[in-house]
């Protein structure tokens, strides 16, 4: 009986021995009685986990194709309470609830498939701890040959990370989109001047003050001198916006430091005799070398200006040191234009103005009777130009409120024309031969009589040669006199010219942009879905696997179930009825119409059937 209860619990519809088949007689069946249809055996079948299987794989296409519906949309456009992490979770969970039906399905039969051959007892403890959980899994990892098992072991591990995956299979970054709403636009000019077709002779006999140099354009002058001017921002309603390209017409400036290159030639300032001849100062000060004069290196000079004189005798007669005897003050900056200031400088063929700029870092030289005979320290000499000229902006953007165009290269223009001439109307401005011009298809002028303003602006402006100057230029000087860099302050100056003739509501023009906006798009990180979905497709493999190899040893599809171990041990009258159980529905049938009792403490585990109370 034991042998015929361990052989039903291991395999199907083995044939009977020849004494058996002869003990019990065939029962004789007529011919014409109909079959008996048997109830399909649900539970000793793979049909559960075949359901699961497709379910599984159902849920792994829904992700994909979610997923390929959410791909970078905006997260704007998700018009759902749930979120979308909500519904891969949803799907992700249903996911892994089928596999975890199938691989623990598979290590269950699988323990029963080992005892084809000799197998530790043990073994099947490691296969029904495996079937339960990670830790029982991971147990049996490196207690058995490598195998099915071992396969199903991984991926009950496995369905740990399956959450984690899951939920980092979605990002949310922000990406710049066009605004469609918004407005993006940056102002250029090719053109300047007010009095448009007119000649400068016509201009003069209608002259009023709206045909004066405009107030904005001196404004800009004398700000951008200061480094006070305000940069022209493109126009951008949305606070982040692209603009093309573009070519503007301008004025710009070129300084170059010649300290190094200028000679200095300082002598006894004849002023100072005279007043030591009335006051009755000591002829020693007559060594103090306080009329100087510096030449540039194409022999053009410039001289020094003095405006106060200051002499202590009472020091001088008592022989102190180190103890000022007489002291000086120059005019901290001076501007010397040469000629008409429209000669070539610089590599510019045509400017505006070109000038001499000497500017004292200290003004005031003070003399003791230990270095009454040294000569002051030089000025910083530069050579500087303003020309009109072409600037080309590139790569312009306008983001977080920083929005100052790029300037990429100039080049500079001149007047074709004769600007003296009375009769033309517009002063048109092209490059010096052999330059090409930036922008090939546009036209640059400048109505005459604004230009000849513009020239006399500068002329005006930058001409401070003696001490007895007033107006514009004295300004000019104050103002100069309290900056280090005369570079930087020319190239403000001449940017704040750009701007405004940029500016121009007549003359300029507005060029259009592209305006975005930030949003938040749903973001799809591919490869986090790699782990779910081979968790799912191997599963399915072992599915299929542990199925072939179970009909191949022709083992009952016991799995998960205990029966065929309590059953075969049970002590009952219907010992027979068990024996002939050739499925396992019909041994969940048996199993519910038999109470049993298990043995008392310190006998045998063994379970007896009780009937009307006894046992």
């Amino acid at each position: 009986m034991a042998k015929q209860a361990i052989h039903k619990i291991f395999a199907l519809d083995k044939p009977s021995s020849p004494s058996e088949s002869k003990s019990q007689p065939e029962e004789s069946v007529p011919l014409d009685a109909p079959k008996k249809e048997e109830p399909f055996n649900w539970t000793g079948s793979w049909a559960p986990e075949i359901i699961a299987a497709v379910f599984s794989t159902v849920c792994i296409a829904m992700l994909i194709g979610f997923l390929i519906y959410i791909f970078d949309r905006p997260y704007a456009a998700w018009g759902y309470r749930v979120s979308p992490n909500a519904v891969i979770s949803v799907i992700v969970t249903a996911a892994k609830a089928t596999m975890l039906v199938l691989v623990p399905s598979c290590l269950s039969q699988l323990k029963w498939n080992q005892y084809q051959k000799p197998t530790p007892l043990y073994h099947m403890q490691l296969y029904d701890q495996a079937s339960r959980g990670a830790w029982g899994s991971f147990q049996i990892l490196w207690r058995i040959t490598p195998g099915l098992a071992t396969m199903g072991a991984l991926l009950m591990i496995l369905s740990l990370a399956i959450d984690p995956f899951a939920q980092q299979i979605l990002a949310f970054p922000s990406r710049s989109v066009l605004a469609s709403n918004e407005t993006a636009s940056v102002q250029a000019a090719h053109t300047y001047g007010k009095a448009q077709g007119h000649s400068a002779w016509q201009t003069i006999k209608n002259i009023s003050s709206d045909y004066d140099l405009s107030p904005t354009m001196n404004a800009a002058i004398l700000n951008g001198l200061a480094q006070t001017n305000e940069p022209l921002d493109p126009q951008c309603s949305s606070g982040n916006c692209q603009y093309p390209d573009f070519v503007t017409l301008g004025f710009c400036s070129r300084c170059q430091d010649i300290t190094s290159q200028t000679n200095q030639t300082c002598k006894v300032d004849p002023s100072i005799s005279k007043v030591q001849s009335k006051f009755g100062w000591s002829d020693l000060i007559l060594h103090v070398p306080e009329n100087c004069t510096y030449t540039l290196p194409d022999g053009y000079e410039i001289l020094a200006q003095t405006m106060e004189v200051n002499y202590n005798y009472t020091v001088w007669k008592m022989g102190l040191h180190n103890t000022p005897v007489l002291s000086t003050k120059r005019q901290k900056w001076m501007s010397f234009i040469r000629g008409n200031g429209r000669a070539p400088a610089l590599g510019i063929q045509q400017p505006v103005l070109s000038f001499i700029s000497s500017r004292y870092a200290n003004e005031i030289n003070v003399y003791t009777r230990d270095n009454y005979t040294t000569p002051e320290k030089k000025p910083d000499i530069s050579m500087c130009t303003i020309y009109a000229c072409e600037k080309q902006y590139k790569n312009n953007v306008y983001s977080g409120g920083n929005g100052r165009l790029r300037l990429y290269k100039e080049q500079q223009l001149g007047p074709n024309v004769n600007v003296s001439d009375p009769d033309i109307s517009q002063v048109t401005l092209v490059p010096p031969d052999q330059m090409e011009q930036l922008s090939p298809n546009s036209t640059y002028s400048i109505e005459s009589y604004t230009w000849s303003k513009i020239d006399s602006a500068m002329h005006g402006l930058f001409r401070l040669d003696n001490i007895l100057m007033f107006g514009l230029n004295m300004m000019a000087a104050t103002i100069m006199g309290g900056i280090d860099n005369a570079d930087a302050t020319m190239d403000a100056m001449t940017t704040s010219m750009t701007n405004i003739m940029r500016s121009d509501t007549t003359t300029g023009f507005t060029i259009p942009g592209k305006a975005f906006r930030h949003e938040t798009y749903i973001k799809v990180r591919w490869p986090w879905i790699i782990l779910p979905t081979l968790a799912i497709l191997f599963s399915i493999m072992l599915l299929i696997a542990t199925a072939t190899t179970s009909r191949r040893l022709n083992t009952m599809l016991w799995k998960d179930s205990v029966l065929p171990l309590l059953m075969f041990r049970l002590r009952t009258d219907s010992a027979e009825d068990i024996e002939s159980l050739s499925k396992v529905d019909e041994a969940e049938r048996v199993s519910k119409q038999i109470k049993v009792v298990g043995g008392e403490k310190g006998s045998p585990l063994v379970f007896s059937e009780v009937k009307d109370g006894f046992h």
